[in-house]
């Protein structure tokens, strides 16, 4: 074989590679344009359903916020006819945070920050408690408190003394739902002097 045919032959060889390689390119390049497509169909399906969910979730939403006003209002009501001597003084008292003017609790390895819902006080004296909202109907009782472990109330009382200055009686959760139930744990010697009409069960010593 001449020269000028294995020339010929090696650009033959030559040129069906960069055809496959081209065929290969080819290929992948209409994979993408699938997949660009299918992507495609699935943003416009998007945007079609998109202004029918967005205004669902905005009744939804506003159908909320009525509804907690609502029970917001029964329930300030309810309180302002309490017979309990202790009344409302601070309302989301925040600690250990950018925003609160006070430090976090120590607790001896690091420094807890939160924010409590209501403090009540006794006006006659530096005693007063802690109370926690649940948007739920559930709260927990004492027993669970201690059996389960729950630290938020006892946390809080602490945060109460230590960095509020009061001197905690207890501390309550507040169901916003429901019957609003009002459980918690409470100091034995509060049951007869400063947070009378809880659950027996709740006054601990």
């Amino acid at each position: 074989m001449d020269e000028r045919a294995v020339a010929f032959l090696r650009e033959l060889a030559r040129v069906d590679e960069d055809a496959a390689a081209t065929l290969a390119e080819l290929d992948e390049l209409a994979a993408g344009v699938d997949h660009v497509r299918v992507r495609a169909a699935d943003l416009e399906a998007f945007f079609v359903r998109f202004p029918a969910d967005r205004a669902a979730a905005l009744a939804a939403s506003r159908e909320a916020e009525l509804a907690a006003a609502a029970a917001h209002e029964e329930l300030v009501r309810a309180e302002a006819e309490s017979s309990l001597p202790l009344v409302p003084k601070y309302f989301e008292v925040s600690f250990g945070t950018e925003r609160s003017t006070r430090g976090g609790l120590d607790l001896g390895g690091f420094s807890l920050s939160g924010k409590i819902d209501r403090v009540d006080v006794d006006p006659h004296s530096a005693r007063g408690i802690v109370w926690d909202y649940k948007s739920g109907k559930t709260v927990l009782s004492a027993q669970k408190i201690e059996s389960e472990r729950r630290l938020q109330i006892p946390l809080y009382m602490l945060v109460l003394r230590d960095l509020v200055g009061i001197e905690p009686l207890g501390g309550l959760y507040r169901a916003l739902a429901g019957q609003r139930d009002a459980r918690g744990l409470l100091r034995a010697e509060a049951k007869d002097d400063g947070v009378p009409g809880f659950a027996s069960r709740d006054y601990l010593d």
